[in-house]
């Protein structure tokens, strides 16, 4: 099992991130259509590269409990940014 996001699934997450004013990784998982720990590794690279920063937290009804909010420090182009894309290497 590997733990490399798909392209396509990158796509998607900057894309609502972009869209988005402010969001969770549960935003992004959920709106996404992919599991969380991929929207919490996208998130991640955003935050390593200066994109986004942690906006706060709400409390989410469902859960009761804070979830991070973040958001991206500036509108960037609609394209994925190059450091964002991942090389895909397929073992033989």
């Amino acid at each position: 099992m590997s733990n490399t996001i798909q392209p396509d699934t990158n796509t998607r997450l900057w894309r609502i991130a972009r869209t988005l004013e402010v969001f969770t990784v549960e935003d992004l998982a959920v709106l996404g259509e992919t599991r969380r720990s991929e929207g919490s590794a996208f998130l991640k690279r955003l935050l390593r590269r200066g994109l986004a920063r942690r906006e706060g937290q709400e409390v989410r009804a469902r859960r009761g409990r804070p979830v991070s909010k973040y958001r991206l420090l500036q509108k960037l182009t609609p394209e994925l940014p190059p450091e964002l894309r991942r090389i895909h290497e397929h073992a033989s």
